[in-house]
């Protein structure tokens, strides 16, 4: 199961950092004045589609490391016994 989160988590990074990356870079290369006429619109498609997954996929796949880090020690600890 930790294995999908990470996979999953990895997924929602890369998609939610690259639409970040793709509207602030458009916004960056367009004009200053259109750029702040489309704040609000800019806003409503880059927190859904762009920070909220990037977000959420970086505390999944912290959470799946930590599964297998801690899964991987118990391993580790108890073949030794």
């Amino acid at each position: 199961m930790h294995v999908i989160a990470i996979i999953f988590g990895l997924l929602l990074l890369v998609f939610g950092g690259g639409c970040t990356l793709f509207i602030v870079g458009g916004g960056l290369l367009s004009d200053g004045a259109a750029l702040v006429a489309d704040l609000p619109l800019l806003a409503t498609i880059l927190v859904p589609f762009g920070i909220v997954p990037a977000i959420g996929g970086w505390f999944l796949f912290r959470w799946g490391l930590k599964v297998d880090r801690a899964k991987r020690r118990a391993q580790a600890d108890g073949g030794q016994n």
